[in-house]
Formats: C-alpha cells, structure tokens, sequence
C-alpha cells in the first residue's frame, strides 16, 4: 500500500491544505505496475485521483523510467560497473525497449503474444513517444531549450533529430533515440524527474506532481538542469 499524501491537487493555502483523504479502491490493470494501483479520494474536497509509483504515467502500459519504487535507479540484470564505466540503466525494463529493440534489428511481433512486450504497431508507438520526450520530433527553436533539460550535448542532440526525420525504417529511428539515450549523463531521481518533465512540455501527459514527505506537500515535480 503507498503512502497517502496529506492533500490532494484541490487544496489551496486559503483553506490552509486541511484534507481528509483515504484509499477509495485499489484499480487492477492488465499492464504497467506490477500491483494495482490506489485510488484516493479526498472527502473535504470531494476529488479523486490514482497514485503511481515512480516511473510510471497515467494510461502508462510500462515504465517511462529505470527506476524503483523508491525512485532509484535501475541497473540492466548482471550489468556491474566495469573499467570504472557506471552500470547501464535498466532501459530495456521501459518504454525505450521498443527503440533499442528497433536499433538491434529486432521487429516485435505482428500479433502480441504472452512473452512478448507489445506488437508491431506498439514498437512503432512508443519510439514515437520515445523521440518526443527526448525531443527529436519538436522544431527547431523549441528543441534547443531541451539541451539543458535532457543533458546532452547540442550536436548530439542535431544529430539524433536529424538522424530520425531521414530514417527511412524503424531500425533508423530506434538508432536516433538510443543515440541521445547513450549520451544521458542523468541517473536515480533527476533522470526520472527530467522524463517526466519532458513528457509534459511534450504534451504527452499532464503536470506530474510528488507528495514530499518531509514538508508535508504535494509538489511539481520540476526538473531544474544542474548549471554546466
């Protein structure tokens, strides 16, 4: 059972935040979390709304980030540290699978089956999605601001949507999204944290907002790029 946050999305300082909330249900689903999810509602304000554990979105059929239930980063099975190179994310675990997957020359099936992540028509989606949270399909002065966010450098980021507007087939583009993929130098909370921003400015999904524990708030989760 997750946390339940003291407020709920309504609550404004005017009523100084005084909410009674408490799990309404607990929503099954064929596919994302692992577990169902709860549906909270607040009773004062008379709002409902799900909680997510990290790494995933509303409407989400799998994680969007590598990362756990507590936010942390995480590492491809077996995948230890080597050369003093850091272990790599746990992308295969995400919606990025379907890039990666598509640089391998690996075509998912035209039919999904049991024991396999999604169909064709899924792969093709989600790389679509994919190059949108890591803005390779925005225009031009709409993508640079995206620099700072993604962490990448400029040229790598020129490059990686330049690559994906030619490519010719799905091998092509999955090639383009592991490029900017490869040059993430983000890890644990920031990496999840700058995903979901940048799903947002995509307009992908809404305002993603975190109940802190600490203060006691429900917060926007805003990315801020650490100054170069």
């Amino acid at each position: 059972m997750p946390e339940i946050p003291a407020q709920c999305m309504a609550a404004t300082d005017a009523d100084g935040g005084a909410c009674s909330i408490g799990v309404h249900h607990l929503r099954s689903r064929k596919t994302g979390p692992s577990h169902p999810v709860a549906v909270a509602r607040c009773r004062t304000h008379q709002v409902s709304f799900t909680l997510y554990p990290p790494g995933y979105v509303p409407y989400g059929r799998v994680a969007v980030a590598p990362v756990d239930a507590e936010g942390q980063l995480v590492h491809e099975v077996g995948d230890g540290e080597v050369d003093g190179f850091e272990p790599e994310p746990a992308w295969d675990a995400t919606i990025f699978r379907a890039a990666r997957d598509a640089e391998r020359g690996l075509a998912w099936p035209r039919q999904a089956t049991m024991d396999a992540m999604g169909s064709w028509r899924s792969q093709g989606r989600w790389i679509a999605i994919a190059a949108a949270l890591l803005g390779l399909t925005t225009e031009d002065n709409e993508r640079w601001p995206l620099v700072g966010l993604v962490g990448v450098p400029a040229l790598v980021l020129r490059e990686a949507s330049a690559a994906y507007a030619s490519a010719k087939g799905y091998v092509g583009r999955g090639r383009a999204v592991t490029l900017v993929l490869d040059a993430l130098a983000l890890t644990g909370r920031r990496l999840h944290d700058m995903l979901l921003e940048a799903g947002s400015r995509a307009k992908r999904w809404g305002q993603s907002r975190r109940w802190d524990p600490r203060p006691r708030r429900l917060r926007h989760v805003a990315y801020l790029p650490r100054p170069p």
